[in-house]
């Protein structure tokens, strides 16, 4: 802004010059140089004059910045959010924790203590074989058992006609074998015919039975002939005559 007053008195000057220069005649003429007239010479000065002497005139601002800050126009406005308390009132928990159900229930039979008897099981019959027939006198009864024997257990062997109890036809054992006579014992426990044989483990001391049957075998006792046992001589020299001696010797003679 200051420098605009120096500015323009040169640019006068300049503008001048050339004017003045245009107007001076060819340096070849013969004619005197010219001499300004005195209007423009005194222009000219006068405009020297003015931009040599001028000073910079300070130009008072004409408006106001427009950098100035402002005060603030717009109060602050305090917030209208204002937080709501909750529309919903908790709903407290309606179902009622159920304690636990799986509560230790007693025992409601009295545990067995352990016994020594091992599991009950049954015998497998080998002889003799099933059907035999017309068996007489000693006669070996054969089977298997599963397992050894308990001390306090021992095995029997059963035989009976059909319809019958099921009677020991020997006394207890403790081999998986047994021989026996049978003239002797179904003689006087049914006579000849059919029977049914099979074998048990019992108690020693009380000769209770501690397993089931076996399927049953069968067999045929044949009765033995009387003659067999009858010394007719010996009888009839004896003079001890008897039934015996009368059918298979034809009496005493």
């Amino acid at each position: 802004m200051k420098r605009a007053p120096l500015k323009m008195g040169i640019f006068v000057f300049v503008i001048l010059m050339t004017v003045t220069s245009c107007a001076t005649p060819s340096p070849t003429a013969t004619l005197p140089p010219a001499t300004p007239t005195p209007d423009i010479q005194s222009t000219l000065d006068a405009a020297i004059a003015a931009t040599l002497t001028a000073q910079p005139t300070e130009v008072p601002p004409t408006s106001t910045s427009t950098n100035t800050p402002m005060p603030p126009t717009d109060t602050p406005v305090p917030p209208t959010d204002t937080p709501l308390p909750p529309t919903s009132t908790p709903i407290p928990p309606t179902e009622t924790p159920i304690p636990p159900t799986d509560t230790p229930i007693p025992p409601t039979s009295t545990p067995v203590p352990p016994t020594n008897t091992p599991a009950p099981m049954v015998a497998t019959l080998l002889a003799p074989p099933h059907g035999a027939d017309n068996l007489t006198g000693n006669v070996t009864f054969q089977w298997s058992y599963p397992r050894p024997l308990a001390q306090h257990e021992a095995f029997q062997v059963l035989a009976w006609k059909a319809g019958n109890p099921h009677w020991g036809i020997a006394g207890l054992t403790g081999e998986t074998q047994q021989t026996i006579n049978l003239d002797i014992v179904l003689s006087e426990r049914g006579g000849a015919g059919e029977y049914f044989w099979t074998v048990v483990v019992r108690e020693i001391s009380t000769e209770k039975q501690l397993s089931p049957e076996t399927s049953p075998w069968s067999f045929t006792f044949g009765a033995p002939d009387p003659c067999d046992a009858c010394d007719c001589q010996d009888n009839c020299r004896s003079g001890n005559c008897n039934p015996c001696c009368d059918q298979c010797c034809g009496g005493c003679k």
